[in-house]
């Protein structure tokens, strides 16, 4: 045998499941914003990452060539 539930008791009860919904849709939404914040972040530091290692690589082949071997005359490059 089915039992009923008032009215007003049902739809206090639907109420409360669409609030709880609706926080938990908020609390997702909040997530959600901060993740892709916090990927923005880290594809920003390492695009700066990336760009202080090109820095260095020019200044290390501005000090010190292209890292061939030029202090060997060329007829005793072959037997270095």
């Amino acid at each position: 045998m089915p039992s009923f539930v008032p009215v007003e008791q049902a739809a206090f009860e639907v109420g409360q499941r669409m609030q709880n919904d609706h926080q938990l849709v908020q609390e997702a939404e909040e997530a959600f914003r901060t993740v892709c914040e916090q990927d923005a972040e880290i594809q920003l530091a390492a695009r700066d990452a990336e760009r202080v290692q090109l820095q260095k690589r020019r200044e290390a082949i501005q000090l010190f060539g292209s890292g061939e071997r030029q202090d060997l005359p060329t007829w005793s490059a072959g037997r270095a």
